[in-house]
């Protein structure tokens, strides 16, 4: 590192990229005080170089895992900045980014703005590159989320549903991604109530997995359906249930 700072000088895109390295390893290895030393020192370097420019992401991202959002913000601003001036506003790289400052948003319950830059992305995203894109699919799916964590159903519901109907369409019904929409419709019902038609979802997730063997998400649908069976009980509405064999397996169990 010093070597190449010596010959390169410190302010060289190299000597950027030997800093994200380093950043990266002792990221990996939980040193975050010193990988954020590191990301920070790239970052004076790389905010004039648009390929490098895309490497901000790396600390905004730090900063996302150790949830600091306020610092992801700045970061993101930044890169949208450089981003904006030399590619344009709509072009596919900044409206990635836009996607992720408007997550950030999300996760500081900043719901107006995070709205107002996904109803951007989607305009754009649905001009140049189709509903079904799959760009255009994971912003109707962040949309969704941003409205279900406002109890916002009826929206969310409608933007989970186009979702599911797109992967069915593109990818087929056990299609892992199709499965996970179809847990997220599950999700959504059992916080709007809707026992009988949760249920159902999340038995077509659960077959879908088990045959895909996506298993850690298996594992998080069995533990939604399983909440969803001691909701039924809690609100008296077991009568709402079926007769599959998933759902009276558990019933037994929560019975005895």
């Amino acid at each position: 590192m010093h070597i190449q700072e010596n010959l390169l000088g410190e302010n060289h895109l190299d000597t950027a990229t030997s800093l994200i390295n380093l950043a990266n390893l002792y990221y990996n290895q939980n040193r975050y005080d010193e990988a954020e030393l590191l990301y920070q020192r790239s970052l004076h370097i790389q905010e004039t170089h648009l390929d490098a420019a895309s490497r901000l992401k790396n600390i905004a991202k730090l900063y996302q895992d150790q949830g600091e959002y306020d610092k992801a913000e700045v970061i993101y601003l930044k890169l949208l900045n450089a981003q904006e001036k030399l590619l344009g506003e709509d072009h596919p790289n900044t409206l990635d980014s836009l996607n992720d400052l408007a997550w950030v948003y999300n996760r500081q319950k900043r719901c107006d703005e995070a709205e107002t830059l996904y109803i951007k992305i989607l305009h754009v995203q649905e001009s140049q590159l189709g509903r079904n894109h799959p760009k255009t699919v994971v912003t109707l799916i962040n949309m969704g989320d941003l409205y279900r964590g406002q109890n916002f159903y009826g929206k969310a519901e409608i933007l989970y549903k186009d979702v599911l109907d797109i992967q069915e369409s593109q990818l087929g019904e056990n299609h892992p991604h199709t499965a996970f929409s179809i847990h997220n419709l599950a999700d959504l019902y059992q916080s709007m109530g809707r026992i009988r038609e949760s249920e159902a979802l999340y038995i077509r997730a659960l077959e879908s997995y088990v045959s895909n063997d996506p298993y850690a998400l298996m594992k998080i649908c069995q533990s939604s359906f399983r909440s969803l069976i001691e909701q039924a009980i809690r609100i008296g509405q077991t009568g709402e249930l079926s007769h599959h064999s998933m759902t009276q397996a558990i019933l037994q169990e929560l019975n005895t």
